[in-house]
């Protein structure tokens, strides 16, 4: 553990989503390995230091959608090539404000890395075989966040999946000490791009029922500190396409190849 510590230090410049888990109960038995591992190799990369900074392995990627194709280019480090085992089977999870993308994003992303996809409101849905805003009518806002509470907890019998949380999974102070063992990406917006995308979709959103500009405004401050907190990387999606973000999460994962 000692090296893994030492090597969580050194990983910084690298920009690296390496961390000790807060909560060890919490871990899997992927994470688990991956710690070992992660502590043994360590040594070898402390031997040979900087020498890995300048190999590059390069690799045409090129996205299909339903749309079109984009081809990508990718340029990885070796130390990332080298780390590439360890980070296999962990769970990427995206957070951010309703209209951030997040869906959209994710099932990209699972597609580019080779995962698979988990919509945590589409999971609720289906436990309860009810909309969200059924939900909402039928049972009330604190019951949903309960089985949305607990849906995230069983996330973590999963390996390689790429989850996309809904938008107040932030409030509950047991969710965001979840998501600070784990990888996680925050997906932020102007308010104003949230808002007009989220007031498009008022049926599906509940919580978007009648709510103006300025009330949706005092949301987003209540929880952008939140998302902060619970994120490893805050990626600015403003006037970025899907395909754009998914090749920025990818870079900073350094093992889509």
């Amino acid at each position: 553990m000692i090296a893994f510590l030492n090597f969580q230090e050194s990983l910084q410049n690298y920009n690296l989503p390496f961390s000790v888990p807060n909560n060890p109960i919490s871990c899997s038995s992927a994470e688990y390995i991956r710690i070992g591992l992660v502590s043994f190799i360590s040594v070898i990369v402390s031997i040979f230091g900087k020498s890995f900074e300048n190999i590059r392995y390069t690799k045409p990627i090129t996205i299909k959608t339903n749309c079109n194709k984009t081809k990508h280019i990718l340029r990885i480090d070796m130390i990332y090539i080298l780390l590439f085992p360890f980070n296999f089977f962990m769970n990427i999870y995206l957070i951010g404000m309703m209209g951030s993308g997040k869906t959209s994003v994710g099932q990209l992303l699972s597609k580019y890395l080779k995962s698979t996809f988990y919509d945590l409101d589409s999971g609720i849905e289906k436990r309860f075989n009810l909309t969200i805003t059924e939900i909402f009518n039928e049972y009330g806002e604190d019951r949903f966040r309960e089985a949305e509470s607990s849906l995230l907890f069983e996330t973590n019998n999963l390996e390689n999946y790429v989850i996309s949380t809904g938008g107040g999974i932030v409030i509950n102070d047991t969710n965001r000490k979840f998501l600070r063992d784990h990888r996680v990406y925050y997906l932020n917006n102007s308010v104003e791009t949230l808002y007009e995308r989220a007031a498009k979709k008022r049926k599906q959103r509940p919580l978007m029922k009648n709510l103006t500009l300025n009330e949706f405004n005092l949301m987003y401050e209540n929880r952008v500190k939140l998302y902060q907190e619970c994120a490893n990387i805050t990626l600015n999606a403003e006037n970025k396409t899907i395909s754009e973000i998914v090749e920025e999460i990818s870079n900073h994962e350094k093992f889509s190849f």
